[in-house]
């Protein structure tokens, strides 16, 4: 880091003294008045430290923010186990199920069973998904929790609605895990270049 910032100030340095040498050729040449040059010099050096000043703001904010992210994380990693080992066991079950559904031994009512309370389970930790989740991650819960309301409402379940139903349980699953996953490697990754400032 301390390498790229003496880099840009001697590129920085290098171009003022250019310039400084252009106006002056120019002034001698054109006889432009002393007063234009440094304004020209001043104008240049202003834009300079608005960049300057623009990369610190820029570099502390994103500093802030993963500091930010880090103090949360671990809550959210935690949440995030939570739900995943609730939903684990819904998935467990959906796997049994689909295994009964192969098999042609359904029992219909069980398969009910678990898919009210899979819905239900959704249901309880919608706050939790909300405060963990990325919109989009929340999104799709929120459309597939549709799809269970409407299995888990109906009156007579076919082996088409469980297989739907087991899709469902797995995809949420999924968007768990992934979640889980995606917010564990960017908290490794702040951990790392926080520890290297």
């Amino acid at each position: 880091m301390l390498k790229k910032l003496l880099l840009y100030s001697f590129v920085v340095f290098i171009c003022l003294l250019e310039l400084i040498v252009i106006l002056g050729i120019l002034s001698l040449i054109f006889g432009l008045g002393e007063t234009i040059v440094a304004g020209l010099i001043a104008f240049v050096g202003a834009v300079i430290g608005g960049g300057i000043t623009y990369f610190g703001v820029n570099k502390t904010l994103k500093h802030r923010n993963s500091e930010l992210f880090l103090q949360n994380a671990t809550e959210r990693l935690a949440s995030l186990d939570y739900l995943v080992s609730v939903f684990k066991v819904y998935l467990n079950e959906a796997f049994v199920h689909e295994i009964a559904v192969a098999e042609k031994k359904v029992v219909y009512t069980k398969a009910k069973l678990l898919i009210q309370r899979f819905y239900g389970s959704i249901i309880d930790n919608n706050e939790a998904f909300y405060k963990n989740l990325t919109f989009d991650e929340v999104e799709i819960l929120m459309f597939h929790t549709k799809t269970v309301n409407y299995l888990a409402a109906k009156k007579h379940l076919t082996d088409e609605d469980i297989a739907k139903a087991i899709k469902v349980i797995r995809e949420v699953f999924n968007v768990l895990h992934v979640s889980k996953g995606k917010l564990k490697t960017k908290y490794y990754r702040l951990k790392k270049e926080s520890e290297l400032l």
